[in-house]
């Protein structure tokens, strides 16, 4: 992440100063509404999802198992994800996308209503949606750089912290509401919200083509076979990796980044499927994580002003030390009020780090490469955490409830001392400063 970037690959077609606000600009606006309608009916099925699992299953390591499924065919998928969003018109392959999981998703819901939504099936609804998102999901991040000038990347990954946490606050709440009624209805709804998101994007005027050259081995004009097509694809995928393989820091912030998500996502997993096995309801766990929403607001209300006046490396550090001081606080609070008012510290911090974290990285990968690099470092990303709702729930099954969260707390705690020990990280200054960091990896 911490490497400069060619000046031969350009950011943007767009620059800052041709660029009007971003709150005024047609096309990103249609993209935030298409991404958010998406993201809306997916953090009501998120939210619900190991719940429904648990209620179908019983058993609080196959609801953990749920979520592991999908994050790992995520994570897998975002490779030839990667080289096919290179490759693609990235509006086309977002339309694309939301109408596979509304399918999806649709699909689930009328197997709830027959009464098949049995464990292998929830598995392969779940593999069957993240293999959806790693192929596709790259394409919406990649749009990014065809709607928002290279500047204010930092401000567009706050303002995606502050819609999702928007939706955090209003999703749990309504998330429970809707699985008291029915099970099946926050499926539903992920359905409907990417059919609409499908319709936003499509209205989209921008040129969204990865706008590169001629893929390596091309030859001649016309279309490749099958074999000189999945030559081309391997070559490109190896190209994304020879890129960031170049760039260890780059690599090393990818690694500590996914340590971390796992203690996040692991505790708050935890968390929510105690509570259920508590004897909670859906409805009740849901205002309880209202909390969680909220903090992610305020800490993306502040993570514009704060980016631009404390250096990154300061705000990166502190958001770990905050994560596993966290996690440790809910193996020493067992009662429900307690955690969940641990739960707007814990939340804090997140899109303080999203935004310094994911600013940066988006700020140095090049637009023709996006999907192959950014392929390449969610393998990473998201390979990492997709354990988190699995060691969750075995662990709450093997250890129990503190044990669980001791365990997340030393990892955080391990990731806190990895990136101390790095001097490029503690040094890592405001994103004004970014372009001039040293171009050796």
């Amino acid at each position: 992440m911490l490497c400069r970037m060619s000046t031969s690959s350009p950011a943007s077609p767009r620059t800052a100063a041709s660029s009007p606000p971003l709150w005024r600009d047609r096309d990103y606006l249609l993209w935030f509404a298409g991404d958010t309608l998406a993201d809306f009916g997916s953090s009501l099925r998120v939210f619900a999802m190991p719940l429904i699992a648990y209620a179908a299953t019983g058993s609080l390591t196959t609801a953990g198992l749920v979520g592991t499924a999908g994050s790992i065919m995520s994570a897998v998928m975002t490779v030839p994800g990667g080289v096919v969003v290179d490759r693609v018109d990235r509006k086309r392959l977002i339309i694309l996308g939301d109408l596979a999981r509304a399918a999806i998703y649709g699909a689930a819901a009328l197997a709830w209503r027959l009464g098949a939504l049995t464990a292998p099936v929830l598995l392969a609804v779940a593999a069957a949606s993240g293999a959806c998102a790693g192929v596709f999901g790259l394409a919406s991040n990649a749009m990014i750089k065809h709607v928002v000038p290279p500047d204010r990347y930092p401000s567009a990954q706050a303002a995606n912290q502050a819609r999702e946490s928007v939706l955090s606050i209003a999703s749990n709440p309504v998330g429970g509401a809707l699985m008291s009624v029915c099970p099946a209805a926050p499926l539903l709804a992920e359905a409907a919200g990417h059919v609409l998101a499908a319709a936003s994007i499509w209205r989209v005027r921008a040129d969204t083509r990865p706008a590169i050259g001629p893929a390596p081995g091309a030859q001649g004009p016309g279309r490749p076979g099958p074999i000189a097509g999945a030559r081309r694809a391997c070559a490109e995928t190896v190209e994304g990796w020879r890129w960031l393989a170049g760039r260890p820091f780059l690599l090393f912030l990818s690694l500590v980044f996914g340590l971390i998500s796992i203690v996040g996502a692991g505790t708050y997993n935890a968390v929510v499927l105690d509570w259920s096995h508590d004897g909670l309801s859906a409805a009740r766990i849901g205002a309880l994580t209202m909390g969680s929403g909220a903090a992610m607001l305020a800490g993306a209300a502040g993570a514009t002003w704060l980016s631009r006046r404390v250096r990154g490396g300061i705000l990166l550090l502190a958001s770990t030390a905050i994560t596993a001081v966290g996690a440790a606080g809910f193996a020493l609070v067992p009662s429900v009020p307690g955690r969940a008012l641990l739960l707007v510290p814990f939340f804090c911090v997140v899109p303080i780090m999203n935004a310094v974290g994911g600013g940066y990285i988006m700020r140095l990968i090049p637009t023709g490469m996006f999907g192959r690099v950014g392929g390449a470092l969610l393998l990473i990303n998201l390979g990492l955490p997709a354990a988190a709702p699995w060691l969750a729930g075995r662990g709450l099954d093997v250890v129990g409830r503190a044990g669980t969260f001791w365990g997340f707390a030393a990892l955080g705690a391990l990731t806190l001392a990895l990136m101390l020990a790095s001097r490029r990280l503690r040094t890592l200054g405001l994103p004004s400063q970014w372009d001039a960091v040293d171009a050796a990896p």
